[in-house]
C-alpha cells in the first residue's frame, strides 16, 4: 500500500499544473458488494486516456516527457494491485486532472 499510495501522491505533485495550486483528494470508500474502494483524485495537467486504458500502464509510457522521470512508476502500482487480486482504472481530461481509482476484490 506505501508503494501504491507513494507513486500515486508523488506523480500527483509532479504532474501539479503550473497554473494553479494543486489539489489532491484520497478518498477510501465501499463498494455495493462491501470490496474496499481507493481513489485518489488530482486538478494537474491531466493526460490522454485511450480506450484501451492498460496502455496508460505500460512501461515506460510517458505522455509529459517534459517532466522527469522513468516511465515505470504506473506499472508498478498496476502490477502491485494486480497481483493482489485488485484493479485500476483511470479517468482523465487533459488540464483538468486524473483520477485512479482501486478496486480490491481480493483483501
Amino acid at each position: 500500500m506505501r508503494s501504491i499510495l507513494h507513486n500515486l501522491l508523488s506523480n500527483a505533485l509532479k504532474f501539479a499544473d503550473p497554473e494553479r495550486s494543486p489539489v489532491v483528494r484520497v478518498r477510501s470508500t465501499l463498494a455495493d458488494d462491501g470490496h474496499p474502494i481507493l481513489t485518489v483524485q488530482d486538478n494537474g495537467l491531466g493526460m490522454v486516456v485511450p480506450e484501451n486504458q492498460a496502455a496508460v500502464f505500460q512501461p515506460f509510457t510517458r505522455q509529459h516527457p517534459h517532466i522527469g522521470g522513468a516511465g515505470v512508476g504506473m506499472y508498478l502500482v498496476q502490477r502491485i494491485i494486480t497481483s493482489r487480486g485488485g484493479c485500476l482504472e483511470v479517468a482523465s481530461t487533459v488540464g483538468q486532472g486524473t483520477t485512479f481509482t482501486i478496486h480490491w476484490v481480493e483483501v
